[in-house]
């Protein structure tokens, strides 16, 4: 029996044990789906393949956390589970208090300005010096 032959419940069983091939498997059965709702979503200093990498991130939740015995099949829990993180990312980029993680500069990255003047014209005139 190979891991093509298995159902979506008997693959998700396999990944909550840690198996990186039954993970692989459920990614071939779905990555056109989660490529599919992905493309639902637009933000701005986000591309449709940071929507697909966190559907994936929830997808792999939803292999996790999936129980056959609740009654729903696998493909409705892990579209129901994409959906939901896609929309609170969405929410997020679209908050005013939101920084893009490609926008954010490492501490050790900023240089201080050694000046007491608190004239912000001076300021400016210091930063630009700056090469």
């Amino acid at each position: 029996v190979t891991l093509s032959d298995l159902s979506d419940a008997e693959l998700t069983e396999l990944v909550r044990q840690n198996n990186e091939q039954a993970f692989e498997e459920i990614v071939s059965r779905y990555i056109g789906l989660v490529a599919h709702i992905a493309s639902k979503y637009r933000a701005e200093l986000f591309e449709t393949g940071d929507f697909v990498q966190e559907g994936l991130l929830s997808l792999l939740s939803a292999c996790k956390t999936y129980d056959e015995k609740r009654g729903s099949s696998f493909k409705n829990y892990a579209v129901l589970c994409i959906e939901n993180r896609l929309k609170s990312v969405f929410k997020k980029t679209q908050s005013k208090r939101y920084i893009p993680d490609k926008s954010l500069v490492p501490i050790e990255d900023v240089e201080y300005i050694n000046d007491s003047s608190s004239d912000p014209e001076q300021l400016v005139k210091l930063c630009s010096e700056k090469p």
